[in-house]
């Protein structure tokens, strides 16, 4: 019987060695596993921050051109039709096919 003890005794302290050291090298690799995939995701994360910065840019950028265009066609409406007012209240006939005021053209 002490023999039997003997054999688990040794059996349970090896395991419990093996076990440790094991867990240790587990935990180092977690440890080097998520720097090196951090590593390797940096490029693509950076160019996906990029992207979605100058996507917004642009997106910005033709709001602002578009609405820059629209108030520029609003004011040259407006100019034309003050224009028309005026020349009709002088009397001057006006020929609607060609406009008073041509905003625009060099």
């Amino acid at each position: 019987m002490s023999l039997l003890r003997l054999s688990r005794a040794l059996r349970s302290s090896a395991a419990a060695g093996a076990a440790s050291s094991a867990g240790s090298k587990e935990a180092a690799m977690l440890k080097v596993g998520t720097s090196v995939l951090a590593v390797a995701a940096i490029p693509f994360v950076y160019s996906y921050l990029k992207s979605a910065y100058w996507h917004r840019r642009f997106n910005k950028l033709a709001k602002n051109e578009i609405l820059s265009e629209r108030f520029q066609w609003l004011n040259e409406r407006m100019l034309d039709d003050e224009v028309d007012k005026v020349l009709i209240s002088q009397g001057t006939s006006t020929d609607p096919s060609k406009p008073g005021l041509l905003l625009g053209q060099a």
